[in-house]
């Protein structure tokens, strides 16, 4: 069955503004959900992403290293979940309930085997 990488997005202004209370019970929608696709036989993974992270480039054959995400960025990858799906309809599909879209959203991308079989 074909993976699909979730790629969380969100503002963390809008997680800051949250209560204890309130963060608590997003977290526990979060757990409920990956549960519940984990039950289905379709969760590979997945985890929460920290601030602050870096960014590698190349410049002139130099490795340049950068703190980011940078400060004018509204959204940042918060997050990310690897799933199996049928096809790209059956992973939206799957996702339509996710908690992540009551404050930014998923984007679901098709894992490219460069035509090897899937070993997991």
């Amino acid at each position: 069955m074909p993976k699909y990488l979730l790629i969380l997005r969100d503002d963390p202004a809008d997680f800051a503004k949250m209560s204890p209370a309130e963060m608590q019970a997003c977290i526990e929608k979060y757990i409920a959900w990956s549960k519940a696709l984990g039950a289905k036989g379709h969760m590979v993974g997945g985890e929460k992403l920290d601030l602050p992270g870096t960014v590698l480039s190349r410049k002139k054959g130099d490795v340049i290293r950068q703190d980011g995400p940078f400060g004018e960025t509204k959204e940042i990858v918060g997050g990310y979940y690897l799933i199996r799906a049928d096809s790209l309809q059956h992973a939206a599909e799957l996702c339509s309930d996710h908690p992540q879209l009551e404050n930014g959203t998923v984007e679901i991308r098709p894992i490219d085997t460069f035509g090897a079989p899937d070993a997991d």
